[in-house]
């Protein structure tokens, strides 16, 4: 099981990732 700060920062990082797709696929 994740620690909360772990699973804070992976949350974060797929959002970035997910921003860097969006503006990729736009």
């Amino acid at each position: 099981m994740l620690l909360h700060g772990e699973e804070r920062q992976l949350s974060n990082i797929l959002s970035v990732i997910s921003s860097c797709s969006s503006e990729k696929g736009d």
